[in-house]
């Protein structure tokens, strides 16, 4: 029996028009126009202040803009961070949000269905969930601990195994090695989760240091 062909995914994973966000007089977005593409590498670069992440916060529905729309592939437009997350969009924030008092393996698996037995957290695989996620960020002795017992770049690369544990269709990271001492373990683990399917995430990057753009355009065969 021959299978059915796959449907051929549209070019752009989120498409963002004529956005801007103004805060009083003070004018953060203009007419912001960019399309992510899935399987691409695109790089939100400017100064401080120059609105990057206001941007990104926009497009996970965290912001809601003055103007403009931020539309999936299917031309819907995106209302607010439900919207967003069930559209596939996430954000990884440049300061982890963690819960402090819940366990590692309990941050990543939060919410997620495959680690529930009905209304109730099915602990091994939530378990078994975290450890796939944490693989290669973290060594495996990271799950039973609290995150706020965890430093801010182990931390962080948590909240990195969270966001993908939501099987992201656009990773977005602000200012992703901001609190990395080693980021190259998040391009190892971002090429890794682009790879498994050939529905790869399109990661949309606020990147704070040159040497992340180069190891991720690297990793994307650029």
């Amino acid at each position: 029996m021959n299978a059915s062909p796959r449907p051929e995914l549209p070019e752009s994973a989120v498409t963002v028009t004529s956005v801007t966000k103004h805060y009083g007089v003070t004018q953060a977005l203009a007419g912001v126009d960019i399309a992510f593409r899935r399987g691409a590498i695109t790089a939100v670069v400017g100064a401080n202040g120059s609105g990057k992440t206001t941007l990104l916060k926009v497009i996970a529905g965290l912001l809601r803009p003055t103007s403009g729309r931020v539309q999936e592939p299917d031309g819907r437009e995106l209302h607010g961070l439900t919207s967003a997350q069930e559209s596939g969009v996430v954000l990884v924030p440049q300061e982890p949000t963690l819960a402090g008092h819940l366990s590692a393996w309990q941050n990543v698996s939060l919410g997620r269905p495959e680690a529930a037995r009905g209304p109730f957290v099915n602990d091994r695989a939530a378990r078994d969930l975290a450890a796939r996620r944490i693989s290669g960020l973290l060594p495996p002795d990271v799950l039973e601990r609290t995150t706020s017992s965890l430093s801010k770049s182990s931390r962080q690369l948590v909240q990195l195994a969270a966001a993908m544990a939501k099987e992201p269709l656009v990773l977005m990271l602000d200012e992703p090695t901001a609190l990395m001492t080693d980021p190259v373990v998040v391009q190892a683990a971002l090429a890794a989760h682009a790879h498994k399917d050939d529905r790869p995430p399109a990661p949309a990057l606020g990147p704070d240091r040159v040497e992340f753009l180069a190891v991720m355009a690297a990793a994307a065969g650029a």
